[in-house]
C-alpha cells in the first residue's frame, strides 16, 4: 500500500522533473542575457572612448557622457525584448499542450520577466558608463 502523497509523487514525477529543467534552462538564459548585455555595453564603451573624450573636452558632465552609453544599451536591449515577446507569442501554440491551467502569454509574468532583463542589463551596463564618465581626454589622446 502507497499512501496518496507517494502516488501523487509517482505519477507527477516527470512533471516535476521537467518543470526543474525548464526553471534551469530559464535561469542559464537570463544569466547569458546579462553576459552578453555587459559585453555589448562595455565594447561600446570602448569603441566609442575617444569620440567620449572629444565630448568631454567640449564640455560635457560625466552624466551626460554615462547616460550615452545607458541610452544606448537600453534601445538595444528594448529591441531584444521586443523580438523576445514576438518570438513568445510565435511559440505560444506550440508550448500550449504542455501546460496546465496556466495561459502560456499571461501578461503578468510576460511584464515581469521583461522589465526584470530590462533592470538587471541596466545594472550590469552600468560599469561601461562608469568608465564612460572617468574618461581621461589626455589618456585617449596620447592612445591615439
Amino acid at each position: 500500500m502507497y499512501t496518496m502523497q507517494e502516488r501523487i509523487g509517482r505519477q507527477m514525477g516527470a512533471q516535476q522533473f521537467g518543470a526543474t529543467v525548464m526553471a534551469a534552462l530559464g535561469i542559464v538564459a537570463i544569466l547569458l542575457t546579462l553576459l552578453g548585455a555587459y559585453v555589448l555595453a562595455d565594447s561600446m564603451a570602448s569603441m566609442r572612448m575617444r569620440e567620449m573624450g572629444i565630448r568631454a573636452a567640449l564640455g560635457a558632465t560625466r552624466r551626460q557622457l554615462g547616460s550615452i552609453v545607458l541610452t544606448q544599451t537600453a534601445r538595444l536591449v528594448g529591441i531584444g525584448i521586443m523580438a523576445g515577446l514576438a518570438l513568445a507569442w510565435l511559440g505560444a501554440n506550440m508550448i500550449r499542450a504542455f501546460l496546465f491551467r496556466v495561459q502560456p502569454l499571461d501578461p503578468t509574468v510576460l511584464l515581469t520577466v521583461a522589465g526584470l532583463i530590462l533592470l538587471l542589463t541596466m545594472a550590469v551596463s552600468l560599469r561601461a558608463a562608469l568608465r564612460v564618465a572617468r574618461v581621461d581626454l589626455a589618456q585617449v589622446l596620447r592612445d591615439d
